[in-house]
């Protein structure tokens, strides 16, 4: 949960700026496989700055430290800090994600017509 949907009133309006800390968090769960704070105390410390974002899971998966820094950049706790989602979109490091991952799945395509001939 964002730490703005946390810490405020009903009455509080929420921007996109929640979407962008739950892409941080889906994210975070697919490179790793585990949610970015174990517990609610966990989150409601970085919430409150009395400790770090926690990468330690990210930095073991072996995920650069670009895409430590995208992850990080999601979940900002200042939501007026966080990207939006054009800009989350535009990042390098999911950029060259994505073009790792095309080429990797075509020469799998390419290996798979080749043993079918």
């Amino acid at each position: 949960m964002a730490p703005e949907v946390d810490n405020c009133s009903p009455s509080y309006e929420y921007t996109n700026a929640v979407d962008i800390w739950s892409l941080g968090c889906v994210v975070h769960r697919i490179l790793t496989g585990q949610t970015p704070f174990a517990n609610a105390r966990e989150r409601q410390r970085y919430s409150y700055k009395l400790d770090e974002f926690p990468t330690q899971h990210l930095i073991k998966q072996g995920i650069s430290k670009a895409g430590v820094e995208f992850v990080r950049g999601l979940m900002k706790v200042d939501p007026s800090t966080r990207p939006f989602a054009i800009d989350a979109r535009r990042d390098a490091w999911l950029n060259t994600v994505n073009e790792d991952l095309y080429d990797e799945t075509r020469e799998r395509v390419l290996d798979l017509e080749g043993s079918c001939h």
